[in-house]
């Protein structure tokens, strides 16, 4: 029992330690990162509801999406398309928005309520448009990520 101990133990001391360990931090490159706190929303489109859920995009929720990065609400917003689902029950679509940090999405029904009021112009359309969009849409998952990007200042 011991032979095979003691030779492990010497083995492990070949190793160079530039393998072991991570070694030193490469001097500072001048790049910076920065993050963005994401939700994105999978969702798949209801049976031959893709053309109308686009409509639906296009004319209420980037409107929305633009008057909230203007009232500093949102830092960004993107679609992102599915081109390779894995099967009939994945994700074809996901709408990712973009916050500054974790506190910026703290209560933003009261924030983004003046908002979509003033889009829709009324509480009941407003309500009706989110029905209406539930049946274009199915969802599939929701994330929280953190999109890191990086740049020279």
């Amino acid at each position: 029992m011991r032979i095979p101990l003691v030779l492990g133990l010497g083995l492990l001391c070949l190793v160079p330690a530039s393998l072991t360990a991570q070694g030193a931090a490469p001097a500072d490159s001048g790049i910076q990162a920065t993050t963005i706190i994401m939700r994105v929303n999978y969702f798949r489109w209801a049976d031959g509801m893709q053309g109308a859920g686009l409509t639906d995009l296009r004319t209420h929720l980037v409107p929305i999406w633009e008057a909230e990065k203007k009232a500093g609400i949102l830092q960004s917003y993107s679609l992102l398309i599915n081109t390779t689902p894995a099967s009939p029950n994945d994700w074809t679509f996901a709408i990712a928005l973009g916050y500054k940090n974790y506190a910026a999405m703290d209560s933003l029904g009261p924030r983004t309520g003046a908002i979509t009021l003033k889009h829709y112009g009324s509480a009941d359309a407003r309500t009706a448009a989110n029905q209406a969009r539930q049946k274009l849409r199915i969802p599939v998952s929701t994330k929280l990520v953190n999109n890191v990007t990086f740049s020279r200042p």
